[in-house]
C-alpha cells in the first residue's frame, strides 16, 4: 500500500510537469485545489493545484496528519489485593492506543477476628493471624508475648538479718518451674543515742562524753561521737574589799573590790577602786558690811578648807555727794559730803543709779581720807580727783576705767604703790607720773602706752600673767627701773616700750613673744646681756640703739633680718655670732662697736 503511494506521486509529479511544459504561457487563472490522498491519525495527506485551462498540476502539497481522538479507558487486566491491574485509551479514529497504565492492587481486605497459629508459654511468645476475606492469603500476623512465670507462694528458705541476705522459693502454676530469689538484708535500725564515758564540766573547765548509737534489732554498735560539755562558767559571788586605805578631804583612799567564785571559790577579778578625797563642808552665810562683801562661807568640818559663793557685794560708804547723770540711770560721785569715814568705799550703786564716774576734784585735799575703793562700774575718773590725798599710799584703778583726767595724783605725796588694771593710755596726760609712785602693779590684759610715761621714780613693775603686750612708750624714760620680769603670756613689745630706762640691768624676754619694735630698749646703758628667745624672727630697727653696756647678745636661729641700726653704738659689744637664717642686714647695724674685734656673716645673707 505504502509502495502506490509512492508510485502515485511519482506519476502526478511527472504529468504536472508535462503539462507545464506544453501550457507554455497558461498564466493558471482558474487553478483549483483538489485533495489526491486524504489525511488521517497516522499518515499525511496531499493536494494539488489543477488548472483546467491547460490541463496542468500548477502545485502540490501535503496535509499535516490529523490529531488522535482519545476514546474512554478500558480496563484491560484486573488488580487482584497483591498484584497491580492495567488500563488503556486508544484512539477512536484510528483505534491506535495511545496511553496504557498500572492500576494500584485493591490490597486485602481483613475478616473480624484472629486465628491463633501458636499458643505462648510462659517464656516462649506466641503467634496470631488474620486472613483476607477476597484471596484467603494471610495478610497480618501479630506476636502473642510470652505469659511469663505465676508464682502464687514463697516460701521462706533462709531469713535474712541486719547485714546478710536471706532466701525464698517458688514453683509457677503454670509450668511447675521452681524459682529460687534473695531477700534482702534488712539493715540496721537505729536506736536513741546514748551518753556514754560523761566526764562533768566544772566552772571553767569543759566536760565531755561519747554520744553512742547501738542498732535496735542486733545491737551493733553504729557511731561513736565525742561531745563537749561547756564549762558553765563561775557563779559570782559578793564582791569583796581588801586592802582598804582610808580617804582623807585631801588625799585620795583607795581598796580592792575583789570577786570570787561561789562555786569554786577561785578569784575572778580583782580592781582598784579610788575612795576620792572629799570635804565636809558647813555652810555659814556672812552679811555684807560698808567694806566687805558678803558671801556664804563653805567651811570643812575636818580640815578647816573653805570656799565663797553667793557673793553680795560691800554696802560702802554713805553720805557721799554725787549727781545724777543725762541719763537718769546712772550718777557721778562729787565729794565726801556728809561721809566721815577716812577709808572709802564708793558703792556700785547709790541710791538706785550706777556710780559710773568719779568727778573733778571729787576728793581733792581729802588729806583725812586713807584708803579709796573704786567699784568695778566706773568708767571715768576726772581731772585733780585725788589731788592732795595725802593719807593715801596706795590705790587700785579697775579695767572697766576708759578715761582719766590730769594731775589726777597730783601732791598725793604719800601714793607708792599704783594697781593699774586699765587698759587706758594718754601720751599728753601723765598722771603716773608722780615722785612718790615707786611701784606699778598691772593687772589688765595690756601695759598701756605712755603709763609710766617719764616716769623717773618708778622703781619696781610687776606685770600679771593676764597681760598679753607691752605698748608703745609704756616705760618712756624709767630712768630708775632696774629690772622686770615678763610673763609667759605677752606676745608683744611695741615701740619705745623700755626707751632710755637707764638703770636696767637684766630683762627676760620669755618664748611667747614674737615681735619686738623698733627702738624698744633705745639708750638702755646698764643692759649688759640679753637673750632673744626662738619665736622672734626678725630684730627691728634701733631695738638695741645705744646699749652701751651690752656685751653678749645670742640671736637665735629663727631671726631671718636684722634692721638697720640694730646695735648700733653697743660700744661693749665684743663679739655676735649670726645664724645661718639670716638673710639680710640693715645699714649701720653695727656702727660705732668700738669693741667689736671680728664677726661672721653667713653665706645666707
Amino acid at each position: 500500500m505504502k509502495i502506490t503511494r509512492i508510485l502515485t506521486l511519482i506519476m502526478v509529479a511527472m504529468v504536472t510537469l508535462i503539462l507545464f511544459v506544453s501550457c507554455g504561457e497558461c498564466t493558471h487563472t482558474n487553478a483549483e485545489w483538489k485533495t489526491t490522498l486524504e489525511a488521517t491519525c497516522s499518515q499525511e495527506g496531499t493536494r494539488e493545484k489543477f488548472c483546467p485551462d491547460c490541463q496542468t498540476i500548477v502545485k502540490s502539497e501535503k496535509i499535516e496528519k490529523l490529531s488522535h481522538t482519545k476514546g474512554e479507558s478500558v480496563e484491560i487486566k484486573n488488580p487482584t489485593c497483591t498484584d497491580p491491574g492495567k488500563n488503556q485509551q486508544s484512539c477512536t479514529v484510528c483505534n491506535v492506543v495511545l496511553n496504557e497504565y498500572d492500576v494500584p492492587p485493591t490490597g486485602h481486605k481483613l475478616g473480624i477476628g484472629w486465628t491463633i497459629t501458636k499458643e505462648s508459654t510462659c517464656v516462649e511468645e506466641g503467634e496470631k493471624i488474620r486472613v483476607c476475606i477476597v484471596c484467603g492469603d494471610a495478610a497480618s500476623t501479630e506476636v502473642i508475648e510470652a505469659k511469663g512465670h505465676y508464682y502464687d507462694a514463697w516460701i521462706t528458705d533462709v531469713n535474712p538479718t541486719c547485714t546478710e541476705d536471706g532466701s525464698k522459693h517458688s514453683v509457677c502454676t503454670r509450668c511447675n518451674e521452681e524459682e529460687t530469689r534473695l531477700i534482702s538484708a534488712k539493715g540496721h535500725k537505729k536506736a536513741t543515742a546514748l551518753k556514754e564515758n560523761r566526764i562533768e564540766a566544772k566552772c571553767a573547765v569543759d566536760g565531755s562524753y561519747d554520744s553512742v548509737i547501738y542498732c535496735s534489732v542486733c545491737t551493733e554498735e553504729l557511731s561513736r561521737e565525742s561531745k563537749i560539755l561547756p564549762a558553765p562558767g563561775h557563779t559570782n559571788a559578793t564582791a569583796v574589799e581588801e586592802n582598804r586605805v582610808e580617804a582623807s578631804c585631801t588625799v585620795d583612799g583607795s581598796y580592792e573590790s575583789v570577786v570570787y567564785c561561789s562555786v569554786c571559790n577561785g578569784e575572778l577579778s580583782r580592781q582598784n577602786k579610788v575612795i576620792y578625797a572629799g570635804h565636809k563642808y558647813e555652810e555659814m552665810v556672812i552679811a555684807p558690811t560698808k567694806t566687805t562683801d558678803g558671801y556664804t562661807n563653805h567651811v570643812c568640818e575636818f580640815c578647816g578648807d573653805s570656799y565663797k559663793t553667793d557673793i553680795v557685794l560691800y554696802i560702802g560708804s554713805t553720805g557721799l555727794a554725787y549727781t545724777v547723770n543725762s541719763d537718769n540711770t546712772t550718777c557721778t560721785v562729787t565729794g565726801m559730803s556728809d561721809c566721815e569715814d577716812s577709808e572709802v568705799y564708793i558703792p556700785e550703786k547709790i541710791d538706785g543709779y550706777k556710780v559710773t564716774a568719779i568727778g573733778e576734784k571729787a576728793f581733792e585735799n581729802c588729806t583725812d581720807v586713807t584708803y579709796i575703793k573704786i567699784p568695778d562700774t566706773v568708767t571715768t575718773i576726772g581731772t585733780r580727783a585725788f589731788y592732795g590725798c595725802t593719807g593715801i599710799t596706795e590705790i587700785t584703778i579697775p579695767e572697766s576705767v576708759t578715761s582719766i583726767g590730769t594731775q589726777i595724783f597730783y601732791k598725793a605725796s604719800n601714793l607708792a604703790t599704783v594697781y593699774y588694771n586699765s587698759t587706758y593710755a594718754s601720751k599728753d596726760n601723765q598722771f603716773l607720773s608722780t615722785a612718790s609712785i615707786k611701784k606699778i602693779v598691772f593687772g589688765g590684759r595690756k601695759v598701756p602706752g605712755y603709763i609710766c610715761y617719764n616716769g623717773a621714780s618708778v622703781e619696781t613693775v610687776e606685770i600679771a600673767d593676764s597681760v598679753t603686750s607691752i605698748g608703745s612708750d609704756a616705760f618712756y624714760n624709767c630712768s630708775s627701773l632696774t629690772s622686770i620680769t615678763i610673763p609667759d603670756s605677752v606676745t608683744s613689745i611695741d615701740i619705745y616700750a623700755f626707751y632710755n630706762c637707764s638703770s636696767l640691768t637684766s630683762i627676760t624676754i620669755p618664748d611667747s613673744v614674737t615681735s619686738i619694735d623698733a627702738y624698744a630698749f633705745y639708750n638702755c646703758d646698764s643692759l649688759t646681756s640679753i637673750t632673744i628667745p626662738d619665736s622672734v624672727t626678725s630684730i627691728d630697727s634701733g631695738v638695741f640703739l645705744s646699749c652701751s653696756s651690752l656685751t653678749s647678745i645670742t640671736i637665735p636661729d629663727s631671726v631671718t633680718s636684722i634692721g638697720s641700726d640694730a646695735f648700733n653704738a653697743c660700744s661693749r659689744l665684743t663679739s655676735i655670732e649670726i645664724p645661718d637664717s639670716v638673710t639680710s642686714i640693715g645699714s649701720n647695724a653695727f656702727y660705732n662697736c668700738d669693741s667689736l674685734t671680728s664677726i661672721t656673716i653667713p653665706d645666707s645673707v
